[in-house]
């Protein structure tokens, strides 16, 4: 639908008032209705909207509480709200309803080793790389738990997994940053920063390690 074009393309705003018009129209019983209210809910993440956010993903499951990829996307804005436990718990949701969900393992992870469960956080990074072994966001996430534990050659070997499967993606060269920043290398911390910062300028992480 026209919602889900404009969201594609990045125009949020549109968007949202798309879907906005899609859920007035629909009837009580019309089944799209959660996906509306899914789609809503990743354009009010986008726009760090993030109350409008979980209402819309929230609203979607009262629709059907059986859909997979909006627990996980409501655990998403959790993770970013810092609600950790709540976020483990919806990404272990979303898993229930579907065990070979390789991107809720990944978002799993992030979330346990934010919590600084560490070595939970590794087997469900590993999990979700058994599922699919070319997910950039698991190969990130097992980046990050092994910095904490000072892993650094596994640090790199993650990276460098995920580098092959995505040169343009911004967390890499961040996290490659933040190996250098480590192991007091700063001219390579420094280079992979501003490289972060080229791919994605608006990363405040990378700017907070330059400075």
């Amino acid at each position: 639908n026209l919602g889900n074009v404009l969201q594609s393309l990045g125009r949020f705003e549109e968007a949202i008032t798309s879907h906005q018009k899609a859920l007035s129209l629909a009837g009580p019983n019309d089944q799209s209705v959660y996906n509306s209210y899914n789609s809503l809910g990743i354009c009010w993440f986008h726009q760090n909207r993030l109350t409008e956010a979980v209402n819309s993903f929230q609203f979607s499951l009262r629709v059907n509480p059986h859909h997979p990829e909006t627990y996980n996307n409501l655990a998403n804005v959790l993770i970013t709200q810092g609600k950790f436990e709540e976020a483990m718990a919806t990404y272990r949701k979303a898993i229930e309803l579907n065990p070979a969900f390789a991107g809720a393992y990944a978002g799993l992870g992030n979330a346990l080793q934010l919590n600084e469960q560490l070595e939970e956080a590794v087997v469900a990074c590993q999990q979700a790389l058994q599922l699919n072994p070319k997910l950039v966001t698991a190969y990130v996430n097992l980046a990050e738990t092994l910095l904490k534990q000072q892993k650094y050659t596994e640090v790199r070997d993650s990276l460098q997994k995920a580098l092959q499967l995505n040169a343009n993606d911004s967390r890499i060269y961040f996290g490659f940053g933040q190996l250098f920043d480590d192991l007091n290398n700063l001219e390579e911390a420094i280079t992979h920063y501003r490289k972060a910062l080229q791919l994605k300028p608006d990363d405040a992480g990378a700017y907070n390690n330059l400075g």
